[in-house]
């Protein structure tokens, strides 16, 4: 079942982003599939998951222009191989028709890791840590792809990049949501190869 509304922290602090939905709450065997995506490169399961997404996308009649992954760092994505949003957001934008963008957002410097640091510490970690390219967003309603939604810091900073760069509206899209934000980094931690 689907829960709908805003939560109170959105109230009290609007995000730069208009609307997120998840596929899943971060639990069960949507927990493995993500911890095997981010850290074990089964990289098959991003096609298996995106026509749920795709269904997710257009049950929300979000009128978007392109799919725009989170990026990694370049350090994190030398050390994986590979950017887990990126791979999500390759057969979402084949399913919904729609242009990958992945060079319109870069992360212009490394953050530390996430782990166990409290919501306001991760906004502070992540703060200007994107940029956006102007002449690929500027006007462009952006569906951005990531894996977990956990306290949405990355996502609010990678959406404001967007924003700060002329991009119309930001819906956000991603796999999974985590209901207590400490335990599902406890949960990827603990399963890192």
């Amino acid at each position: 079942m689907a829960v709908r509304g805003v939560c109170s922290r959105c109230r009290q602090q609007p995000p730069a982003y208009q609307e997120i939905r998840s596929l899943a709450a971060y639990e069960g065997v949507i927990t493995q599939i993500v911890i095997n995506l981010k850290y074990k490169a089964d990289l098959g399961l991003a096609h298996a998951v995106a026509s749920l997404l795709s269904r997710l996308v257009q049950s929300e009649n979000w009128q978007v222009d392109m799919v725009v992954p989170v990026p990694l760092s370049e350090k994190r994505q030398r050390e994986r191989g590979y950017n887990q949003a990126a791979v999500l957001a390759f057969p979402l934008s084949l399913n919904l028709r729609l242009p990958l963008q992945s060079k319109a957002l870069a992360r212009v410097r490394d953050t530390r890791s996430q782990v166990k640091l409290n919501i306001q510490e991760r906004k502070e970690n992540v703060r200007g840590a994107f940029m956006a390219d102007p002449r690929t967003v500027q006007g462009k309603r952006i569906l951005l792809v990531d894996d977990v939604y956990t306290t949405g810091a990355t996502l609010s900073a990678a959406a404001d990049a967007l924003r700060s760069a002329g991009s119309g509206q930001v819906h956000v899209i991603t796999l999974a949501k985590a209901l207590d934000s400490s335990e599902a980094v406890e949960k990827l931690n603990s399963n890192k190869v």
